[in-house]
């Protein structure tokens, strides 16, 4: 097992952060799994560290925070044949419907239906 100390939003309130140390499952066979080392603060972190009015609406706490990064590939997971441990990666893990109007105008970005990938085992 290998132990991860992100940084987590952790009650539905203005502030409310920590780090938690996790303990991090083995890599499925289509994953790899990135040492971050560096992370960018953007629009999103600040409504979800503000606890604004928009941010009950797309997220529920406790959760890991930082969804733009860099790092380098440290394992690979037996079916992937693009990526090899030792690269140097970035990521920006929206993942957009393709479906709704945001999607049809070339808007990904504001997706109605738009969900984060990351994967945090307990």
């Amino acid at each position: 097992m290998i132990e991860s100390r992100p940084i987590f939003k952790e009650e539905a309130a203005p502030r409310s952060v920590g780090m938690r140390s996790r303990q991090l499952a083995t890599v499925g066979e289509c994953e790899v799994l990135i040492k971050i080392h560096s992370a960018s603060i953007f629009g999103t972190d600040l409504h979800i560290y503000k606890w604004n009015d928009w941010a009950p609406r797309s997220y529920r706490p406790p959760m890991p925070l930082g969804h733009e990064f860099g790092g380098i590939v440290i394992k690979i997971g037996s079916a992937v044949r693009t990526i090899r441990e030792g690269d140097v990666v970035t990521a920006e893990t929206h993942v957009p419907c393709g479906r709704c109007q945001q999607c049809r105008l070339g808007r990904g970005h504001t997706c109605d239906n738009l969900k984060l990938f990351s994967r945090m085992d307990v």
